[in-house]
């Protein structure tokens, strides 16, 4: 009978063969069909939905473990949590817009229990319902302290009435009216202290039609020091 004998380097190679296919675990797999989603909001919608679809490509089950979203205003779900090979499922992702407005990007993270992390990434295009024009009005120490304006303009198919204007500064006083017959624009008047150098932040406060309730948003006035002046200490503006 003929019999293979191995020489002890041919012996460590095929036990080292055996070894490592069976130490090697087929890994299982979440393909995505998308890692990002991008979607609008008008002004007048508060939230939105989106949805990111993946398939188990590999040969074993794997389970979602976490699903971390990058901040409150987003919330992850999935209908289950463990997908057999071959299986499709979805993680559903409701935001919500709060005061948001413009471009906002934000990811959710997907651990799953091979050890993968996955981050998707939504980016809500968030209608803006007033523009400023401009938002900050400045006088230099040079320059007369004449009133400048702002000119607030409301999106397509909204009319709106202000309601007040507060300023952090009493110094600065601020009128408005309306801008044309539409209610869509109004004109806000900034007039400033005759010699203090100092900033404000104006509370803007309205009303748009059909609502009971008021809206704010802020803007800010500043009257700069000459090059030699202290600068007065306070909290500093925001946009």
């Amino acid at each position: 009978m003929l019999r293979l004998v191995l020489t002890p380097p041919c012996l460590r190679a095929a036990i080292a063969a055996v070894c490592l296919a069976t130490a090697v675990p087929v890994r299982a797999a979440l393909t995505w069909e998308t890692q990002e989603q991008r979607f609008k909001l008008s002004a007048d919608e508060a939230s939105a939905q989106t949805r990111f679809g993946f398939t188990n490509t590999g040969s074993q089950p794997v389970s979602i473990t976490e699903m971390l979203a990058g901040c409150s205003c987003a919330a992850a779900t999935a209908a289950k949590r463990t997908f057999a090979p071959g299986e499709r499922g979805e993680i559903v992702v409701d935001f919500k817009r709060g005061n948001r407005e413009g471009e906002y990007r934000q990811g959710v993270t997907i651990n799953t229990d091979d050890g993968v992390s996955t981050t998707l990434w939504f980016v809500a295009d968030i209608e803006v319902l007033v523009r400023f024009d401009p938002r900050y009005v400045f006088w230099t120490a040079t320059e007369p302290r004449t009133p400048k304006h702002m000119r607030l303009t409301f999106a397509a198919g909204h009319q709106a009435t202000l309601t007040a204007v507060d300023s952090s500064d009493p110094q600065f006083r601020t009128t408005f009216t309306p801008a044309g017959k539409a209610a869509s624009a109004v004109d806000l008047t900034i007039i400033p202290p005759a010699t203090a150098s100092n900033f404000t932040i104006l509370t803007i406060r309205f009303r748009l039609d059909g609502s009971d309730a008021d809206r704010e948003l802020t803007a800010v006035a500043r009257t700069l020091p000459a090059k030699n002046e202290p600068v007065k200490t306070g909290a500093k503006p925001q946009p």
